[in-house]
């Protein structure tokens, strides 16, 4: 998997290195697809936390014990 990961990164490296457009253009393409990434990553992550045990409140643990 790791070697996946770093030939993926290498790819989109090698994509925008040979691309003709400006550095900006490259920035706002890459703002774009990080937005689009993060928004299924999310939908992705509220399915399998529904699949799962109900997650509790923040700073709330499971059978924790106040002091």
């Amino acid at each position: 998997m790791n070697l996946k990961i770093r030939q993926l990164e290498d790819n989109i490296v090698y994509l925008l290195n040979s691309s003709e457009v400006d550095m900006e253009v490259k920035r706002l393409i890459l703002t774009d697809v990080l937005s689009m990434v993060e928004k299924q990553a999310n939908k992705l992550i509220l399915q399998e936390s529904q699949l799962s045990e109900p997650i509790t409140e923040m700073g709330e643990m499971k059978d924790a014990e106040s002091t």
